[in-house]
């Protein structure tokens, strides 16, 4: 159960690529990427995740870098949903490996 009423609007709203995309994000963590890269690694087009990561950003769940005309995005840990995004992401898509050993250190706040 939700405890803020927009946290659960955001959960029911991430469409099927987004959260792939997200997937491909908490996977590569510590790497900052575009959404031109993660839609390739999702086999998107960069439109489809375009409007969903800009909303991610505005709502503080990622962080964004400008570099040129490019946006890379990363998570932003020091957002209250984010550690609980990551966690629905790895009960649906269990992550292996180094990924998930190195993310059991990050801690919600």
């Amino acid at each position: 159960m939700c405890v803020v009423i927009d946290e659960c609007k955001l959960m029911q709203s991430i469409s099927k690529f987004e959260f792939k995309g997200l997937e491909i994000l908490l996977r590569y963590f510590d790497e900052p990427m575009t959404v031109r890269q993660i839609a390739m690694k999702v086999g998107a087009s960069p439109p489809a995740l375009h409007k969903g990561f800009k909303k991610f950003h505005e709502e503080g769940i990622l962080k964004g870098k400008r570099f040129g005309n490019a946006m890379f995005y990363l998570f932003n840990w020091d957002h209250p949903i984010t550690f609980h995004l990551a966690n629905v992401i790895m009960l649906l898509r269990p992550i292996e490996g180094k990924q998930r050993t190195s993310l059991a250190g990050l801690k919600a706040t």
